[in-house]
Parts: C-alpha cells; structure tokens; sequence
C-alpha cells in the first residue's frame, strides 16, 4: 500500500542515495557534486511529499517557490516509480495543485533533461506545456526542456494547473472539495 506523507529529512536523503538514472543525471547536470544530504535540504525549502511503500521512501514530489505566485516543481524518485506512480499523480492534482491555486500563483515551471521521456509523459499528463529545449542548460551542456504551466492556459474555468483529469475523466480533475 502506498501511504503520502509531508517530506522529511530522512526519507528525503534515503530516495537522493537511491534515485533513478535518469533523476540521477538531471540533478548532477544542474548541480554537479552536491550530497545527498544537502539535496535533501534544498527540497525542504518548499512543499514536498513523500511517496512510502511498506514504509520504505520510494519518490518525493514537491514545488518551490522562486518569487511571488512562480513556483518551481519537481519529482524525484527511485527505480521503484511504477509501484507508486498513480498515487503521486492523484496526490498532485489533489493537494498541491489547490495548494498553489490557493497562493494565487500565476506560473509554475519544471525542468527535465532531454531523453528523459518518462518525466515528459508524466509532465504533461499532469497538463504541463513543453516550452521546448534549454541547449547548454546543464553543468555538462546537458540540454533540458522547460515545462510549464500557466493560469493564461487555463481552460473551462477549471481549476488553475487543473486539465481534464485522464486518470479518471468521470472526476474532477483537482479533487472536491472534500479531498483538499
């Protein structure tokens, strides 16, 4: 069973010695060298959630803010993503997307390195738009792709950051406002 938690410390530094390869390459290109541990603490500035199987640390997804009403998201996670996929994006367009549109951000952005197709799919499933490529962005002249989302996007009144939900279409996309 998988259980969400509010981000701690621990779990965050257990998920950064164990990341994929893919989320192991897009942090070493932004921010080559740096620990675990300090990772961890640079994830705790904002909003994060922890993904759990059996109480073992399997994902963090979270945002931060970078000035008033634009926030930065992201997710990291270990080899064990399946296992947890559809519970973080159910709790992503649950609780942290109400969570923004509660502070009245405007814009939020998140950047995956290019080849990394599986973040892109799950980007824009969660209604994200690929801005298209960063070149030389990375440490390395890695190339990533700027996602993002905006409340000028937003369509039918629906919730900011909030597209038809394709998980479940019979559902509103954020929840009701019983899950917030």
């Amino acid at each position: 069973m998988v259980e969400i938690v509010p981000g701690c410390y621990s779990d965050i530094v257990y998920i950064m010695r164990r990341l994929r390869a893919w989320d192991l390459a897009e942090v070493e290109g932004e921010a080559p060298g740096l620990a675990p541990e300090t990772r961890a603490m640079q994830l705790l500035a904002g909003l994060s959630h922890v993904a759990l199987v059996g109480g073992t640390p399997v994902a963090v997804v979270g945002v931060t803010p970078v000035r008033e009403r634009l926030w930065c998201a992201w997710m990291l996670t270990t080899d064990r993503w399946p296992e947890v996929a559809l519970s973080v994006t159910k709790h992503v367009r649950r609780k942290i997307i109400p969570f923004l549109t509660d502070r009245g951000v405007n814009r939020v952005e998140a950047r995956a390195i290019a080849g990394h197709k599986e973040a892109h799919r799950w980007l824009e499933l969660l209604g994200a738009v690929d801005g298209g490529p960063l070149e030389d962005y990375g440490h390395r002249r890695e190339t990533y792709h700027l996602f993002s989302w905006t409340r000028t996007r937003t369509v039918d009144n629906v919730h900011f950051l909030c597209p038809r939900d394709p998980i479940d279409p019979g559902a509103a996309a954020c929840g009701s406002a019983a899950d917030r």
